[in-house]
């Protein structure tokens, strides 16, 4: 028989309360579909078929802090949201990828106009297995250095947070480190100078 501690309008336990928030996040993901593919492989699929680095790190980090808010809404009935302040380090992980997504899309769509840059499209989306080689690699398939720094520093730091938040049961979001924050901003400037300076007439 299950607890009736364990639903979410009981006020579960920390543990319970992030189960759910990983639920209420992965299963609508798992079924819906976006552009012939699993919903979240849609959010990080390029115009070209092919993964993009700067969304997949837009689409994880957005999934990261929304399922802490979610594990803080559930665990206080709401009350712990209050308690929430996003520090600019947050502020800082949130805009800088998107910043850097966005910069990209429109470096590549106008170097593509103007016929300086060749992006013939992949003849159908990836798999799981063949989307994460495309994070660090280029549109050729060889291993790409400022694509795979880029994504690293993202996981390191997404990785740090998640273990600080899963371990802290605190409705206060984790303080992270300065040097990771930097490193990450520093590597996605990188990878966004290096789109600028692509071509392949």
């Amino acid at each position: 028989m299950v607890a009736s501690s364990f639903w979410f309008w009981d006020k579960p336990s920390w543990g319970e309360a992030e189960l759910w928030a990983l639920a209420f996040l992965l299963i609508p993901s798992f079924f819906l579909r976006r552009g012939g593919s699993r919903f979240i492989a849609g959010l990080i699929l390029g115009k070209d078929n092919r993964w993009s680095t700067s969304k997949a790190s837009v689409a994880l980090w957005t999934y990261a802090v929304l399922f802490a808010f979610i594990a803080i809404l559930l665990h206080t009935r709401g009350q712990g949201l209050n308690d929430i302040e996003l520090s600019d380090q947050y502020l800082l992980l949130l805009g800088i990828p998107s910043a850097a997504a966005v910069g990209a899309a429109g470096i590549t769509q106008s170097k593509i106009s103007a016929g300086t840059l060749v992006k013939p499209p992949a003849p159908s989306p990836p798999n799981a297995l063949e989307g994460i080689g495309q994070l660090v690699s280029d549109d050729n398939g060889n291993a790409d250095l400022l694509d795979a720094q880029y994504f690293a520093f993202s996981l390191l730091l997404l990785a740090y947070f998640l273990l600080q938040f899963l371990t802290a049961e605190s409705t206060t979001l984790p303080t992270l480190p300065g040097t990771l924050v930097g490193l990450s901003g520093v590597s996605a400037v990188s990878y966004l100078a290096k789109k600028g300076l692509q071509t392949n007439p």
